[in-house]
């Protein structure tokens, strides 16, 4: 099954193996497998931002084909909601 050979083949965190601590985005390979077995839950709980950019990702991609009049704002809205649980997550990560 793909997702098996994706998560066989996940990559290492830079970061973390050269300066020893987790970057904003560790996490997001684990969370992006946990959705694609449907455990959304657990995707969440890895890496909250994962749904929400990929939520982010498919109002981009209808925008480019619909046009609407706001879309502009609600895909600028949903990056920042992204951007904001990412780094509220990565914040999170160093009380817990």
């Amino acid at each position: 099954m793909i997702v098996d050979w994706i998560e066989k083949h996940q990559f290492s965190c830079v970061v973390k193996s050269n300066l020893g601590f987790e970057c904003p985005g560790c996490g997001t390979q684990r969370a992006f497998i946990a959705l694609l077995r449907g455990d959304v839950i657990e995707s969440l709980s890895i890496h909250p931002g994962v749904l929400l950019f990929l939520i982010t990702f498919l109002v981009v991609i209808i925008q480019i084909f619909a046009q609407f009049k706001r879309g502009g704002w609600v895909v600028l809205s949903l990056f920042v909601l992204s951007i904001t649980a990412t780094m509220v997550n990565y914040v999170l990560k160093f009380f817990h």
